[in-house]
């Protein structure tokens, strides 16, 4: 008898939807005969039943993705894939952007805006889920990691909410000036990315703290027609520079929205039910960041599981505001066109360049 433990979900059951880890016994029967090549690794998934299977299995990835399918009286579903993973040895980039709103244990903008008292417990909630995506990502094999926050928390707090001194020791982090200012780590040559802590688009039903960029001035954004959020943004990013995203944490709202950009094949994991916008069921934070590290360690297992996301070329982007000075704001920049009431327009041969016409 063998021991696999595999992730499962809560809501709903879908195995590349990190929501929790439960122990599951499962009969071992070496009938089929795997053969791991250096640098792959091969993964399992039983819906239920006996597995069959030679080599030690490192955990699942999505059945619909399967190059073959072996039937076990018993079992269900049970599907084996070749996940690329990094060469023994090989070097293995990773950046992780993080934001505040999706931290389990954060439903209120008292605990994300600097200056409140509970902000700075919203910050210690915030670093140690980032520690847990570290923690993933060594486990994983990442030889560089750098760390960016993504979160405005206002004044000098914006982009600077991490406590540096719980932060853990293996990685760098960045604290930048403006939001898409950092792209350094991208040009060198990013593996792939871990999206920690990230929140629904604006008005999104039950999205935890929903907002797009700025909840006070932008409502809603499009790339190439396409409604995003700041996933979308952060995702077309790392994508400017071949570098695709492969887990995304938060509530449940914004792992359902990041999977419909990015596909099925990304990693994601709820770490709290959204009930309205400042109302949850959350997992504990101790326990969130474990499912946090064991997502991380999951995602990297497979490079090619997602790809980078490029919205198209040529690229067009629209910004619908909230308000009229908003609006009046940004339009008086060079190469915005007004398309609407409260709305612009920019279009460009890629989206990065399109994109620095609003952040420059």
């Amino acid at each position: 008898m063998a021991h696999l433990s595999f992730l499962s979900t809560i809501y709903p059951p879908r195995l590349n939807h990190v929501t929790e880890s439960w122990p599951q016994s499962v009969d071992y029967q070496p009938a089929v005969q795997i053969r791991v090549e250096d640098g792959y690794h091969v993964s399992l998934m039983v819906a239920y039943g006996r597995a069959s299977y030679g080599e030690s299995p490192v955990r699942y990835r999505d059945a619909g993705r399967a190059r073959a399918r072996y039937p076990d009286d018993g079992a269900i579903a049970q599907s084996l894939i070749l996940a690329r993973g990094p060469k023994k040895g090989e070097a293995m980039k990773v950046h992780i952007i993080s934001d505040m709103e999706g931290v389990s244990g954060i439903v209120k903008w008292e605990q994300v805006t600097g200056g409140h008292a509970m902000y700075e417990e919203g910050r210690r909630l915030y670093t140690e889920e980032i520690n847990a995506a570290i923690r993933g990502a060594r486990a994983a094999g990442a030889t560089e990691i750098v760390v960016m926050d993504c979160h405005g928390a206002g004044g000098p707090w914006s982009f600077n909410s991490m406590v540096p001194e719980l932060l853990d020791p293996t990685c760098e982090y960045v604290v930048q000036g403006e939001w898409t200012e950092y792209t350094a780590f991208l040009e060198q040559g990013c593996d792939a990315a871990l999206f920690v802590g990230m929140h629904a688009r604006a008005g999104t039903q039950n999205g935890v703290m929903n907002h797009t960029v700025s909840g006070q001035a932008w409502q809603n954004l499009w790339f190439n027609g396409k409604l995003v959020g700041e996933t979308g943004i952060n995702a077309a990013l790392c994508g400017t520079w071949g570098c695709p995203v492969v887990l995304v944490t938060g509530d449940d709202v914004t792992c359902r929205e990041a999977e419909d950009l990015l596909g099925s094949g990304l990693t994601t994991v709820a770490v709290k039910q959204g009930l309205g916008r400042f109302s949850a069921r959350q997992i504990p934070p101790v326990r969130a960041r474990r499912m946090i590290e064991e997502g991380a360690r999951a995602a990297l297992r497979d490079l090619r599981a997602v790809a980078a996301y490029n919205p198209g070329k040529p690229c067009e982007i629209v910004v619908e505001f909230t308000r009229t000075e908003a609006f009046d704001e940004y339009r008086r920049r060079p190469g915005l066109e007004v398309s609407g009431d409260r709305r612009l327009t920019v279009r460009a041969g890629d989206w990065w360049t399109a994109w620095r016409q609003f952040f420059c």
